[in-house]
């Protein structure tokens, strides 16, 4: 039950991030950054773009945020300007943003280009892989001026990526990440998906469909992907894990179906340092008990 449940006590012990106060430095290039090329009205439309608006500068201009943007707690503090994925237009305009972060599948075109008529900046968060996920905060930063607490935050990231793999060593653990479905359907997460490539970079095999958000997938796939350890989001946990057709899968039978904080998994904020921390933990204790098994093995005759 302790391994069941790692991943979300390892999360909670390092979900709080030490921002630093903004420090007023050159942008990156070396040339100074003008009053006018600052952005003082940010609203951000989606709890992934308001962690990364935190971590970009500690003094973030948020003027606007959805009604599910709760971490930082700091946040709490914003407007709402989405409330159940509705735009209060009126408000939105009332702001005049002069910058929108967003993540853009939660809304329509036809929504983004009612946004648009507010005159902002519009930058939304299309990340799939951690070096995208990098360049999106740095250019973030020079926007709203934060580059020394980006450029810590970012280092914090790459320095947990370097444990990861480093515990792991190389070895081959074939990883999913699943989430639950109603009525037994579950969904698991693309291969080009940014959330993927976070298992691939803390050194995970990961197994899943072709695609760039969570995928429907049949439990034959996930039979026959065999895999070493599962992640899914703690309210999938049961879903997953208790799942009558997977009983006989290894990774249930050795209670290797992970539950990891929901917020924490799905969205890609200011937490990926967090998140890369706890898979790498996890696959780096699946890689060791793989290999006291193989070892455990009486030789084959003839050996």
């Amino acid at each position: 039950m302790a391994l069941m449940r790692s991943p979300v006590l390892a999360l909670a012990v390092l979900s709080a991030l030490a921002l630093i106060g903004c420090q007023q430095t050159l942008p990156f290039g070396g040339k100074p950054r003008t009053k006018e090329e600052t952005k003082f009205a940010v609203v951000s439309l989606s709890p992934s773009t308001t962690e990364l608006a935190y971590a970009a500068t500690y003094s973030v201009p948020l003027k606007g945020r959805t009604d599910a943007c709760d971490f930082p707690v700091t946040a709490a503090k914003i407007p709402i300007v989405v409330h159940n994925t509705k735009i209060d237009y009126e408000m939105l305009n009332g702001i005049k943003p002069d910058l929108v972060i967003y993540d853009p599948a939660l809304y329509s075109d036809a929504e983004v280009e009612k946004i648009k008529q507010t005159g902002a900046e519009m930058m939304p968060f299309t990340a799939k892989n951690l070096e995208e996920y990098e360049a999106y905060i740095r250019k973030l930063c020079v926007l709203v001026g934060g580059e020394t607490n980006a450029s810590e935050y970012i280092d914090k990231v790459y320095g947990a990526r370097e444990i990861a793999l480093s515990g792991v060593k190389g070895r081959d653990v074939k990883a999913m990440v699943l989430m639950g479905g109603k009525g037994g359907d579950h969904m698991a997460v693309g291969t080009e998906s940014m959330l993927g490539d976070l298992v691939k970079e803390s050194g995970g095999h990961l197994i899943g469909p072709k695609g760039d958000k969570f995928v429907p997938i049949n439990i034959e796939e996930v039979i026959n992907g065999d895999p070493d350890i599962i992640f899914c989001p703690d309210d999938s946990y049961d879903a997953i894990s208790k799942d009558p057709r997977l009983a006989n899968l290894r990774v249930v039978k050795e209670k290797r179906v992970l539950p990891v904080k929901a917020d924490v998994l799905l969205r890609v904020g200011s937490r990926v340092d967090t998140l890369i921390a706890a898979f790498g933990a996890e696959l780096r204790r699946a890689a060791d008990d793989h290999d006291v098994a193989k070892s455990s093995k009486p030789a084959a005759v003839g050996q």
